[in-house]
C-alpha cells in the first residue's frame, strides 16, 4: 500500500484529525467491500483497502485517480468529487458511501454514473473519528456504485447490510 500525504505540512496530523470531514468508513464495512486502487478521499486512519491513498495535505481531485476507486467525501462540499467521479466511470469503478440525500445537485450528479446503482443501508452507519468513540451518524447513508464496480454482484453478497439496489433514478419525479 502507497499512503500519499499525512497531516499538516509539518508533519502534524493534529489539525487535520480534528476537522468535521475527517469521519472513517466503519471497520466491517471496509472489509466487506475489499481491495480498491484508489482511495482518494483518505486518512491515516483509514480502515479502506487501497493500493493508493490520497491523504491531506493532497487534494485528491487534482491527483491521478485509477481502477477501482472508493469515495468517501468530505460531505461538506460533495459535488465536486460526484462530478470527478461520473468522469472516472468512463474508464474505471466507483464506489461512493454518502449521505442519503436524493435533493441535492451532488447526488443527481451522481446518478450520472456509468451503470448507476444505489441503496441505502438498512441502518444509520457508525463512523469513527480521532477525537470522539464511534458516533451514530444522525441521517441515513447510502452506497453509489458505477462502472464494474462489483463486476456485476450484488453487494449485499459481499455481506454489505443495504436494501435492495435501485438501477434506476428519477430525481425530476416523474
Amino acid at each position: 500500500m502507497i499512503t500519499l500525504g499525512g497531516g499538516t505540512p509539518d508533519g502534524n496530523t493534529l489539525l487535520t484529525e480534528l476537522t468535521t470531514d475527517d469521519w472513517c468508513t466503519p471497520q466491517e464495512l471496509a472489509q466487506a467491500l475489499g481491495m480498491f486502487d484508489l482511495d482518494p478521499c483518505s486518512n491515516p486512519r483509514s480502515h479502506v483497502q487501497a493500493m493508493v491513498r490520497y491523504v491531506l495535505p493532497q487534494n485528491g481531485l487534482q491527483l491521478p485517480w485509477m481502477g477501482r476507486v472508493f469515495l468517501n467525501p468530505p460531505y461538506s462540499d460533495v459535488l465536486p468529487w460526484a462530478t470527478r467521479a461520473v468522469e472516472h466511470t468512463r474508464p474505471g469503478s466507483i464506489v461512493a458511501l454518502v449521505k442519503l440525500d436524493p435533493t441535492t445537485k451532488w447526488w443527481a450528479k451522481f446518478m450520472e454514473l456509468r451503470g448507476v446503482h444505489w441503496a441505502p443501508f438498512k441502518h444509520r452507519i457508525k463512523f469513527e473519528r480521532p477525537d470522539k468513540p464511534p458516533f451514530t451518524a444522525n441521517f441515513p447513508s447510502a452506497l453509489i456504485w458505477g462502472g464494474a464496480a462489483f463486476l456485476g454482484k450484488d453487494p449485499r453478497d459481499l455481506g454489505v447490510d443495504i436494501w435492495e439496489p435501485n438501477d434506476r433514478y428519477d430525481h425530476n419525479g416523474d
